[in-house]
């Protein structure tokens, strides 16, 4: 009967002692030379790790004024965003769910959305992929809170403080201070270069009024931060290296209070004008549908008060306005209430023309002021009718005459036929 011998226990345990350390010690040799020694090999097939800046915009600066009483203004607001490089690693089904579901919450709390909307905006270039693609703005902070506690049920969507332009009067002083909205190819191409404060294809910009005319001032200097990715694209870590600074106030020279007056009145002096019927039965009454008023400081040329009629208010375009309400807002049947009849209307001048006239024929010696002149209340041009025969009359208002006239009571009475005689001189 043959005998069997059992290996020393000690024999056994070092054994697989060996066995372990050689199999550990290949493990750390590997690791050591695909970290160490192959590392930069590898950095750049995963392009992972590198810093990419990314700019973020800060606060837009005030419009004040002439006693310091604030006109426009931002305020932090949450927004509903996507990250585009998370949502692109879901499956096409979750993608799909999960624009459903949050059109759906969208509108549950009030804020209108579609589904195409979601979409459009995540297909959208103008976008940075390393910026989080904003879908709702000025949203509450019950669904900030709802978003954040079901990050499960929401893969990708986030909820951050961005600023909001804020107009607290409301349509007061709307075509003084204007408004801002998304900035358009034209114009990013002509800023994206050599501008101290840079802008991004998905920045805002000022399109109208103050907001335009003092861009430059009011416009927040971009903050940067750095970005690490992996090799997905996803997000590593994030570090602020430039903080963004809040833009410069602009104060004016309008009088909020009597701005406010103004608007007021003007509406109601309209409707008084198409009240009136003019002395000719055979005419209609005035259509008066629209006007505008500028308030002057003779003293020093301030404006105190500028309006145009019809209206807005500039904070329908805080988060961007809807193409059918931008057409509304520029239709001709309904006035155009967007354009600023003060300085974009065209207009014949009128009376006011009369002064130009009168200092023109006395610095040319022409009349002298105390020189009398008999309104018949018509005018005739001699060398008009000699030459057509017809066209050449001319007439004040309603032909009323006025009797002998100088250059103090032409004005006083607005003779139409003084003047006429002094243009054809």
């Amino acid at each position: 009967m043959a005998l069997v011998t059992e290996s020393p226990p000690r024999l056994r345990v070092a054994a697989i002692g060996i066995v372990c350390f050689s199999l550990f010690a290949a493990l750390f040799s590997r690791l050591y030379f695909l970290q160490v020694l192959d590392g930069p090999s590898l950095e750049e097939v995963r392009g992972a790790l590198a810093p990419i800046p990314v700019r973020y915009q800060g606060e837009r600066g005030r419009i004040l004024d002439r006693y310091g009483r604030v006109l426009v203004q931002s305020r932090e607001a949450v927004t509903v965003t996507i990250d585009r490089r998370i949502f692109e690693q879901l499956p096409k089904a979750d993608q799909n769910k999960l624009v459903e579901k949050l059109a759906t919450k969208l509108n549950e709390e009030g804020v209108p959305t579609k589904v195409s909307d979601i979409v459009e905006r995540l297909r959208d270039q103008r976008y940075d992929q390393f910026k989080p693609v904003p879908i709702a703005e000025d949203v509450s902070t019950a669904l900030e809170s709802y978003l954040l506690e079901r990050r499960l049920e929401f893969p990708s969507v986030d909820a951050t403080l961005t600023h909001l332009r804020v107009y607290p009067h409301g349509s007061t002083a709307a075509h003084v201070l204007g408004y801002v909205g998304a900035i358009s190819d034209d114009e990013y191409s002509a800023r994206r270069k050599g501008s101290v404060k840079p802008y991004d294809p998905d920045g805002e910009i000022g399109k109208t009024g103050i907001e335009r005319f003092y861009e430059n001032d009011l416009r927040a200097t971009p903050g940067v931060r750095l970005v690490k990715v992996d090799n997905r694209n996803v997000e590593v870590s994030s570090s602020p290296i430039e903080p963004a600074r809040p833009g410069d106030d602009v104060q004016l020279t309008i009088d909020a209070d009597l701005q406010r007056r103004v608007e007021a009145l003007l509406p109601q002096a309209l409707a008084e004008a198409r009240a009136q019927k003019k002395k000719k039965t055979d005419q209609p009454d005035f259509k008066a549908p629209a006007a505008s008023v500028v308030v002057i400081d003779v003293t020093n040329g301030e404006i105190l008060a500028l309006a145009s009629y019809p209206t807005y208010s500039p904070g329908e375009f805080v988060g961007g306005i809807s193409s059918f309400r931008f057409a509304e807002l520029t239709d001709p049947a309904a006035h155009a209430p967007l354009t600023n009849r003060v300085v974009n209307g065209t207009y014949a001048p009128g009376s006011t023309f009369k002064l130009i006239t009168a200092y023109v024929a006395l610095s040319k010696g022409l009349i002298t002021p105390q020189e009398i002149w008999k309104d018949k209340g018509i005018f005739t041009i001699e060398r008009c009718e000699a030459e057509s025969g017809a066209g050449c009359q001319f007439q004040n208002a309603g032909g009323q005459a006025f009797g002998d006239v100088d250059l103090t009571r032409a004005i006083a009475v607005s003779s139409d036929t003084y003047f006429y005689r002094l243009g054809e001189k």
